[in-house]
């Protein structure tokens, strides 16, 4: 069998210091809520993402969180700068295929969700795990709290709401969960007239 070729990131590659910069200097979201809707290009996934700005550089950076609707343990975090790359430079996904690592430099090819995503020097998206998200334990319950999970990307990639709170993510704020017969009115008996 074949290997399979490498995708090489050039805008990362050729501005690797700026990339790293972007990945590792303090960022700050300028929400500390993200409020996710139904995405208007796929209807199983719901999604939110604010702005968010670098200690020193002047890149326009975009953090945006999805949840797939109907499993709650599926999700993504990510980090984009158009004035570097169309794609996210940062990313972690909690669940899907395996990342195949295919930089020379790496020893570890196959990488499974839950894992984080960057680019090496050489331009290519790589795949690794915390040592939280190889701790069995720690992973679980990472992946059933979506908050939590919140802290740990905002942790690994330094970002932060205001000086040191870390963003939160509502899943269901759209959703009252009301449920009233059809026939029946809702607000019968509430109002009452003067007499």
């Amino acid at each position: 069998m074949a290997k399979k070729k490498r995708k090489v990131n050039h805008d990362i590659k050729n501005n690797f210091e700026h990339y790293s910069s972007l990945v590792s200097d303090r960022k700050t979201t300028k929400s500390g809520n993200f409020y996710l809707e139904v995405k208007k290009s796929n209807v199983d996934w719901k999604y939110a993402d604010t702005n968010t700005i670098h200690k020193t550089l002047s890149d326009t950076i975009s953090f945006y969180v999805e949840s797939k609707i109907n499993n709650n343990q599926d999700f993504k975090f990510g980090l984009m700068s158009k004035n570097l790359t169309e794609q996210p430079f940062f990313r972690f996904d909690s669940d899907g295929a395996a990342h195949h690592n295919r930089d020379e430099d790496l020893a570890l090819e196959m990488v499974l969700t839950p894992h984080f995503q960057k680019y090496s020097k050489n331009g290519i998206s790589i795949a690794y795990q915390t040592e939280q998200l190889k701790s069995e334990t720690t992973c679980k319950t990472l992946k059933e709290d979506i908050n939590l999970c919140m802290a740990h990307f905002c942790h690994e990639s330094n970002t932060r709401y205001l000086d040191d709170d870390f963003p939160q993510v509502d899943i269901s704020y759209d959703k009252l969960n009301l449920i009233f017969p059809d026939e029946e009115d809702p607000l019968k008996g509430l109002f009452t007239k003067n007499e």
